[in-house]
């Protein structure tokens, strides 16, 4: 009786093991297409992905460009205006 019972066991014991390979392969089968498929996604938009930080650095490059004439015509205006109020001042004085 003990030997049948040792012997269900182990036989239950190879047919979990044996279930437990094939969820593990049958896992394994179902996540590869999607790596692959992600790697040849990658592949195929790697061109598309450079070309897309091209732009975005030219469009940045013309940003930075941007603000400097920017700055450089708020300077420019800042010196107008302080020589207008320069010479308003000068003027003032004159008069007095």
């Amino acid at each position: 009786m003990r030997a049948i019972l040792l012997t269900l066991v182990i036989i239950a014991a190879i047919i979990c093991s044996i279930d437990a390979q094939y969820q593990r392969d049958g896992l394994l089968g179902r996540v590869r297409p999607l790596i692959r498929e992600y790697e040849s996604h990658w592949g195929r938009h790697q061109k598309t992905n450079r070309q897309l930080a091209a732009r975005l650095d030219q469009e940045l490059r013309l940003i930075r460009e941007l603000e400097r004439e920017l700055s450089r015509a708020s300077r420019t205006l800042d010196q107008q205006r302080y020589r207008a109020y320069e010479q308003r001042y000068f003027r003032h004085q004159s008069r007095l």
